[in-house]
C-alpha cells in the first residue's frame, strides 16, 4: 500500500517511513502550505489540515500535528510550537527554564488519516523533562530543534545525543500514534 504523509518536515517523513514502513506501508511526502487554526486541541488542528490537504492530495494519505508541553511553564509552548520556534527559537525556551526545578515535559501528536470518506484519529504522549541546557547536534532525521532539549523518560540523554541505534528505538517508541495507523491499515488490508 502507498501513502500520502502531508509534510514538508523530512526528519516527520523519515520517522513515519520508518515506522510504517514495518506494516508494509509505502510512504510518500505530499507538501501543502496549511493555514492552521489556533487551538489548544491537537484533534482539532489535525482535522483542519485534512480539510485543507484533501483539496489538492489524493486520498489516502494523513496529517500529523505535534504539541510540546512544559509543566513549569503551564503548558507553553504546547501547540503553538512552530510559532515560538520561528520567534525565541529553542535557545529562548532554555532561557525560559533557567533556574526552573520541575522540568517535566511531554511531546503529544495526533496522525489524522483520510480515506476520502472518514477521517480516523490516532494520538500518542511522550514524556519526559527538559535539560539543563542545549545538547547534541542537528541530524536529518531530526523532527524538531526540541530534540536539543528533550530527555525521554529512562534516558540520561537528550534524543539529539542519541545514537542512530538509540534514535531507531525511540522512533518507534515514541511513534506509537503511527504505529496504531499500522495496525489499522495492516487489519484494513486484511478485511479487503
Amino acid at each position: 500500500m502507498t501513502l500520502y504523509f502531508v509534510t514538508g518536515n523530512p526528519g516527520k517523513l523519515l520517522e513515519a517511513q520508518r515506522a510504517l514502513g514495518r506494516f508494509g506501508v509505502e510512504v510518500r511526502g505530499a507538501r501543502v502550505d496549511f493555514d492552521e487554526p489556533r487551538s489548544d486541541d491537537l484533534a482539532q488542528i489535525a482535522r483542519a489540515k485534512v480539510r485543507q490537504a484533501a483539496k489538492t492530495v489524493p486520498a489516502p494519505f494523513f496529517v500529523q500535528d505535534a504539541g510540546f508541553f512544559i509543566d513549569a511553564l503551564r503548558g507553553f509552548p504546547g501547540t503553538n510550537v512552530n510559532f515560538v520556534l520561528r520567534t525565541i527559537g529553542v535557545e529562548g525556551i532554555a532561557k525560559l527554564m533557567a533556574g526552573e526545578q520541575d522540568r517535566r515535559c511531554r511531546f503529544r501528536q495526533c496522525v489524522a488519516y483520510w480515506d476520502g470518506e472518514e477521517i480516523r484519529l490516532f494520538s500518542s504522549e511522550t514524556a519526559g523533562s527538559v535539560a539543563q541546557a542545549l545538547r547534541g547536534g542537528d541530524r536529518p532525521e531530526q523532527k524538531s530543534p526540541l530534540w536539543r532539549l528533550f530527555i525521554p523518560d529512562g534516558a540520561e540523554k537528550t534524543t539529539a545525543e542519541f545514537t542512530q541505534e538509540e534514535q531507531n528505538a525511540f522512533i518507534l517508541r515514541d511513534g506509537r500514534a503511527l504505529t496504531e495507523l499500522g495496525r489499522f491499515l495492516q487489519e484494513k488490508e486484511r478485511k479487503e
